[in-house]
């Protein structure tokens, strides 16, 4: 015979409740929701060897992501696996890498991107460049104001960027030659704008050579970097 003595007891249902109630409480701090539980389970990242794996896709696309996950990995073996995507041939995944190797201020990352940056083409040198400007090592400034004479307008835009964001004295001259002689506007703009980030006085001596010079354009250009800077 069914026993509906818990039925018809009403503490008894209100006690089970309770207790149910304060399990829950148990399992999780008083006030997170849902949602705010599933956000907080941290979400799985791929390992190194699943990382390697991808890289050697045949996919370009399976490899960008690959490249992406590497960044959130710390490896022994993640320099490597930086300076082999150096070579591959996918530009983004070349440019990319290079960046992300300058970006980890690894005691390697000088050597690595002023090796590749010797022997590769145009098609390449810009990632390479980038890379170096974001190491900040400044002992790049002697290779990288080499390229300001490339016959690659591209490539000496960049290296004249690029030496501004290095700052000191080492890349003021050749900075004021491109901004005098460089046939393009496009670079000798740049020229400029780097000698104002550059930020030492001889670069504010060179900006205000520029500023009293005979071209116009390059006149007001210098002009408006020495305002920016309050000089």
């Amino acid at each position: 015979m069914h026993n509906n003595s818990d039925a018809k007891n009403p503490f008894a249902k209100k006690s089970l409740a309770l207790y149910i109630a304060l399990s829950i409480a148990a399992l999780w701090p008083a006030g997170v929701s849902g949602a705010e539980k599933k956000a907080a389970a941290p979400e799985a990242k791929p390992g190194i060897e699943a990382v390697k794996k991808d890289l050697k896709a045949t996919d370009h696309k399976k490899r960008r992501e690959a490249l992406k996950s590497l960044g959130g990995v710390q490896a022994p073996e993640k320099q490597g696996l930086l300076r082999e995507a150096l070579t591959d041939e996918d530009p983004a995944i070349r440019e990319n890498s290079a960046r992300m190797i300058g970006s980890s201020k690894d005691a390697s990352a000088f050597k690595t991107l002023s090796d590749a940056l010797a022997s590769v083409d145009k098609s390449s040198r810009l990632g390479l460049l980038e890379g170096l400007g974001d190491l900040g090592d400044r002992r790049a400034v002697k290779q990288i104001a080499g390229y300001l004479t490339d016959e690659d307008r591209n490539t000496r835009w960049k290296a004249a960027e690029v030496l501004g964001r290095l700052g000191g004295d080492d890349g003021v001259d050749v900075l004021l030659k491109a901004a005098r002689e460089d046939k393009d506007d496009f670079v000798r703009k740049a020229a400029v704008e780097s000698l104002g980030k550059t930020g030492t006085k001889s670069a504010a001596a060179a900006l205000n050579a520029l500023k009293a010079g005979p071209d116009k354009k390059i006149a007001a250009w210098a002009a408006n970097v020495l305002k920016a800077a309050g000089k």
